[in-house]
């Protein structure tokens, strides 16, 4: 059996060759494209074997399973996410409950910090490029850590 169309007798190259003059004799001079016909196999006919695997039918079912499981993943996703929320709202509660003052004194700090860099602004760009560098540094050795123990450990 063939394995695929070019393998056809009536697709091997003389006989194409042969059908298109033969199709261009027949319209010529006229202005209609030049067609020639060309025989497939049956689509879920792989090998010209009617026994072949349905490779579509395959395709879906894979498909169909895939999208099951994207549709439980992003399930259990939003519940995760819900739970996560619903503790960390827990936390921020047990804070308000335990420190009720905390939330003012934090804007107290912020308007005093606020009304310093407004009143020292080249002070106030030199800390900040200060913290930036010593943050950096910071950050910088940690990941040459990380990678000299993953290198080594």
């Amino acid at each position: 059996m063939p394995s695929t169309d070019r393998s056809l007798p009536e697709n091997a190259k003389p006989n194409l060759d042969r059908r298109l003059d033969e199709g261009i004799e027949e319209t010529f001079p006229t202005s209609d494209p030049v067609s020639v016909a060309v025989t497939r196999m049956p689509p879920g006919d792989i090998a010209g074997d009617s026994d072949a695997p349905d490779w579509r039918a395959a395709g879906q079912e894979t498909l169909r399973h895939a999208n099951e499981a994207l549709g439980s993943a992003s399930v259990a996703a939003a519940g995760l996410a819900r739970e996560a929320y619903a503790q960390g709202r827990g936390y921020a509660d047990t804070l308000r409950q335990r420190y009720p003052d905390a939330r003012d004194q934090a804007y107290e700090a912020m308007d005093g910090v606020r009304r310093q860099a407004g009143g020292h602004p080249v002070v106030t760009l030199l800390v900040g490029a200060v913290v930036g560098f010593a943050l950096a540094q910071i950050l910088f050795a940690s990941r040459e850590h990380d990678r000299d123990h993953r290198r080594h450990g």
